[in-house]
């Protein structure tokens, strides 16, 4: 299913689309399920799992120092850094305990 160019052959380069989305194969789809029963993959080891993958895919086609290459980083970045912030911002939005309900344990009464 891999092209000469190392691409999928059912991947539109001029779209960026998948032509046969709905009938994917499973080892297309990026799924923490799907990982699990056919890699072995831990969904908390997806994220890490599939970041491996792309990077290693985008420097065999494009190059380690390619422009490909700094647009995947600059976006992984990207995403971190909006995570970072979603979670700051929930922790900073988790209500606190009024005094009053607080033992001398500093525990919850």
């Amino acid at each position: 299913m891999v092209g000469n160019d190392g691409w999928c052959v059912y991947f539109d380069k001029i779209t960026r689309l998948c032509t046969i989305y709905d009938d994917r194969p499973d080892f297309c789809k990026v799924e923490a399920n799907s990982f699990q029963s056919m890699y072995g993959i831990h969904s908390d080891d997806l994220d890490n799992f599939c970041t491996s993958c792309c990077r290693e895919h985008i420097s065999d086609v494009y190059g380690l120092n390619s422009q490909e290459m700094r647009r995947f980083n600059g976006a992984l970045k990207s995403l971190r850094r909006s995570a970072s912030q979603k979670a700051r911002a929930s922790l900073s939005s988790t209500p606190s305990l009024p005094a009053s309900s607080i033992n001398e344990n500093n525990e919850g009464v």
